[in-house]
């Protein structure tokens, strides 16, 4: 991923991103991988805790909501939606949630678009 942004000129450095599917806990750069998608707090305490450490970090893209929530109740989720908005609006970063179509019913999508300033649809 950082690679397509340095391609597209797109200052990475500025760019946090956190995956929640690689099989050990690990730092790369501006990159911090969770061993595993059932581990939320886990996941808010690293997120919350790196970026107020990386002071130049200005986005957080998380990849992703669907994920999460093959691996946990919408409701455990929602809640950790809620929570990790609020602690990036807090921090003055922008969160960036990643939700693949394919996996999420329509109705998970409207409850989650609650918690965002706006939805951007890709392909």
């Amino acid at each position: 991923m950082i690679e397509h942004f340095q391609e597209n000129r797109i200052d990475a450095s500025k760019i946090f991103i956190i995956d929640a599917i690689s099989p050990r806990t690990q730092r790369a750069g501006n990159a911090v991988f969770i061993g595993s998608p059932k581990e939320l707090t886990n996941i808010s305490i690293t997120t919350t805790s790196t970026l107020k450490k990386l002071k130049t970090a200005k986005v957080l893209i998380f990849d992703s909501i669907s994920t999460l929530l093959v691996y946990n109740k919408f409701e455990v989720v929602k809640d950790f939606v809620s929570f990790i908005t609020k602690e990036m609006k807090n921090l003055k970063v922008t969160f960036v949630m990643n939700v693949i179509k394919e996996m999420t019913d329509e109705k998970t999508v409207a409850e989650l678009s609650a918690f965002v300033d706006e939805i951007v649809e890709t392909e």
